[in-house]
């Protein structure tokens, strides 16, 4: 494997974070107010855009086709990640480990493929478009708001990189917008089970990259600073953070084990 020197991302976690921040207090804010942003029963959804859709199929084929034909091979962070999965120690890890595990996950599989690298950043950010997709709908929008999603996402250099870099960001990415739209189908609908999911999405995030500790913050300060802290009375709020932590244990368990590393790194 040969290192080839490949544009980087590093601020394309930071600002996608605080937009995804803003759109979970909108979310909030919105409802609190009054505001209706999609009808309650989802019966009464718009219908799914097939065009849309369609580009959710294209995105994917898009990055098929990039990682077949590239001339750049492994970026220098895709390293850390084969390292660390090769002496993979879960519980005693300075970073999440879950792109260490997919990485040995992959290498069982198909060996240091790049192709098959590359495939999983592709997939999750194939899922980023169809939860997008979904979250229009969600919020009320129709074929035509849909397709203008899915248009933004497509064509937008954020999403197009880090869906083609063996990194944990668009995975972030993926978690951030699945805890996105459980939160809102947790407010149309008021039933409990989306609970369990915002639980899942915000556990696996936290196994995968600690930013998602903001998604976490912005969302119980939205909930405590609207009617929905009364929520906070009954079992399923508390059965989403327990879910959550048990998911996410590793990563903390590594923290405290080396004396929360995550502090000097955010420092550097």
């Amino acid at each position: 494997m040969r290192l080839q020197p490949q544009p980087t991302v590093r601020g394309a976690s930071s600002g996608a974070c605080g937009f995804k921040i803003a759109l979970c207090g909108w979310i909030l804010a919105t409802h609190h107010s009054g505001v209706h942003v999609s009808c309650v029963n989802s019966r009464d959804l718009p219908p799914l855009s097939a065009t849309a859709l369609t580009l959710v199929a294209v995105k994917l084929a898009a990055h098929v086709a990039a990682n077949i034909w590239t001339p750049y091979e492994f970026h220098r962070d895709a390293f850390l990640y084969m390292a660390m999965g090769s002496h993979l120690r879960i519980l005693h890890m300075d970073f999440p480990p879950l792109m260490a595990l997919l990485s040995e996950s992959v290498r069982g599989v198909a060996g240091d493929s790049l192709f098959a690298y590359r495939m999983v950043p592709a997939v999750a950010g194939t899922g980023v478009l169809l939860l997008a997709i979904l979250l229009a709908r969600e919020l009320g929008g129709g074929r035509w708001a849909q397709l203008l999603t899915a248009l933004a996402v497509l064509v937008n250099p954020l999403f197009l990189r880090t869906a083609n870099l063996f990194q944990p960001i668009a995975l972030d990415q993926l978690w951030w917008l699945l805890g996105c739209y459980a939160l809102v189908r947790l407010i149309n609908t008021d039933e409990h089970r989306w609970w369990l999911l915002l639980g899942i999405a915000g556990g696996v995030g936290l196994f995968t990259k600690f930013s998602i500790l903001f998604f976490g913050l912005a969302v119980l300060i939205g909930l405590l600073l609207t009617e929905h802290r009364r929520a906070f009375l009954g079992s399923w709020p508390w059965v989403a953070i327990g879910i959550a932590l048990a998911l996410g244990s590793p990563s903390v368990v590594g923290q405290f084990a080396l004396k929360l590393p995550v502090l000097e790194q955010m420092s550097v």
